[in-house]
């Protein structure tokens, strides 16, 4: 099993398409009421087992947490339990708050 890595300027892309993949948000509800990526649901790590039949297994899905960890456990977890279509937005959003791959900094 290999869980697709996605870099900020990958995941805008997708999320640009004509047909852009879910954005789930797995981190707590307090982080996700301070900062998150436009569109995003929000289903906490702690609570997706229980909740995961409201995801479509069917439908790409991108998934981020703070930094990018709690983020590749469910994506694992997702894979295993039949969503084949999932991708872990690499740095998470901290790597999506900053500058994009690329662009000068300074």
């Amino acid at each position: 099993m290999t869980i697709e890595s996605l870099s900020a300027s990958e995941c805008a892309l997708r999320l640009s398409s004509a047909e852009p993949p879910l954005l789930l948000d797995v981190r707590t509800e307090q982080e996700h009421a301070s900062h998150r990526i436009p569109g995003s649901i929000l289903i906490p790590l702690q609570v997706l087992r229980e909740r995961s039949a409201e995801l479509d297994p069917g439908r790409p899905m991108i998934v981020y947490c703070e930094h990018g960890v709690r983020s590749v456990h469910a994506c694992a977890w997702l894979f295993e339990t039949g969503f084949q279509k999932v991708a872990n937005l690499s740095g998470g959003i901290v790597r999506w708050n900053g500058p994009l791959e690329g662009q000068d900094v300074g």
